[in-house]
């Protein structure tokens, strides 16, 4: 998991808004 989220907050520059809701998404499951 600390990878896969380290990964996410490489990519999540341009897409910080879109990421945001999928973590809440991902949180929500």
């Amino acid at each position: 998991i600390a990878q896969a989220t380290s990964n996410q907050m490489s990519k999540r520059d341009p897409l910080r808004p879109y990421m945001d809701v999928i973590d809440d998404m991902l949180l929500q499951m």
